[in-house]
């Protein structure tokens, strides 16, 4: 006997004090699996929670082998675990060490938070000149590291240098640029974004370096 209407299965009350809905299968552990299965592939398998609550999926390991669609509704975020959580961070400006290779910190530091993920980090830099004078060489990285030359990773822009005996000119900017790459934070500590510097001056006149920075988890 068939049915006219698509039947519905419909659980309510109370199921225990964390499941509202469990089942289990026999088998080892090689062969034992929980599936709910859309057989039709004119099917969708939709799984909802009402607005407000969440859906969680916890195990290991969640493998996703098709193309994986992601809408989020909620932007900026303010969840460290979203895909395109962003802090923005200015390094405020600040005068830099006059002697190479001894890095001066710009502004303060900007915490990462303690979730690992994949982070784009992009840094727009300005350096400007107080006076007329003779530079010899600058430089600027982005660390984890505060008044340090070690860049975040070994696969970035983090670093910008110039060797030049240039004249300064009058004062005003000198040099605009950006500092970019991909962080893998692979720990829970929590950790800190630097962006430090030098400028070597043949004279009295001194180089000034700020910063606005961009940290945003892409995965």
């Amino acid at each position: 006997m068939g049915l006219s209407t698509q039947p519905s299965l419909i659980l309510s009350g109370g199921f225990g004090t964390i499941y509202g809905f469990k089942f289990t299968r026999g088998g080892t552990a090689l062969s034992a699996i929980n599936r709910i299965n859309c057989s039709s592939t004119n099917d969708t398998l939709y799984l909802e929670v009402n607005s407000g609550t969440q859906l969680t999926i916890t195990n290991s390991t969640v493998s996703i082998s098709k193309d994986f669609i992601l809408n989020q509704s909620t932007y900026p975020s303010t969840n460290t675990l979203q895909l395109g959580y962003t802090i923005q961070k200015t390094f405020a400006t600040t005068v830099l060490g006059d002697t190479p290779g001894t890095f001066t910190l710009v502004g303060s530091g900007q915490a990462l938070g303690t979730d690992k993920g994949v982070y784009l980090i992009t840094c727009g830099f300005e350096l400007t000149n107080s006076g007329s004078d003779t530079v010899t060489n600058k430089a600027l990285c982005l660390s984890l590291s505060s008044a340090s030359g070690t860049p975040v990773n070994a696969y970035g822009a983090w670093e910008y240098y110039e060797e030049i005996n240039d004249s300064m000119g009058s004062a005003g900017t000198r040099y605009i640029g950006t500092l970019t790459g991909v962080y893998t934070k692979t720990t829970a500590s929590a950790q800190t974004l630097y962006l430090n510097g030098y400028a070597n001056t043949s004279g009295s006149q001194t180089i000034s370096a700020t910063g606005n920075c961009s940290i945003t988890r892409i995965g």
